[in-house]
């Protein structure tokens, strides 16, 4: 919180920060701060240091997420990040709590403030691809767990990327 000293914001319960979770920083930053876009992006910047130094090691991962997606993977679930964090920042997290090998892809926003709206970064997946496709609804499902189900994950990812024209 040291990077709010710097414009005199002080005092505040740690609770109040947690509607800053979620929506791109420099936004929130505009809306409850009132800050202009350069001071939002200033503020952004002044976060980014300890942050990048220290704060993206301070989380723990849910207890059962490493176990969820180990499972999932051996489903032949293709599990994508899709985030409005820095992406270079999303893959340090997932680098260094052992998550990353989970996930088939990884997408997030530039470090230079553009692409910071969730729906942008979907957009990166384009949807008639491989990537994109995991977007959609698969028209037919089959257990992962049964004998000889080998094709299964093809048979949904051909259902997610063409659909009924299938």
């Amino acid at each position: 919180m040291y990077y709010l000293k710097k414009y005199g914001i002080e005092g505040q319960p740690r609770e109040s920060l947690y509607r800053f979770i979620g929506p791109p920083l420099h936004e929130s930053y505009e809306k409850f701060y009132s800050f202009s876009r350069e001071q939002a992006m200033q503020a952004v910047s002044y976060y980014r240091e300890y942050y990048e130094e220290k704060g993206m090691f301070e989380n723990e991962v849910y207890p059962g997420i490493k176990q969820l997606l180990r499972d999932l993977t051996k489903q032949g679930v293709l599990c994508l990040v899709a985030t409005s964090k820095p992406e270079i920042y999303a893959k340090k997290i997932l680098d260094y709590y052992e998550l990353s090998n989970y996930f088939y892809y990884i997408a997030g926003a530039n470090m230079d403030g553009t692409r910071t709206d969730k729906a942008e970064v979907i957009a990166k997946f384009k949807e008639n691809s491989v990537k994109g496709s995991q977007f959609k609804q698969p028209l037919l499902e089959f257990s992962g767990a049964c004998a000889g189900c080998g094709e299964t994950p093809y048979a949904k990812l051909i259902t997610q990327l063409f659909g009924d024209r299938m």
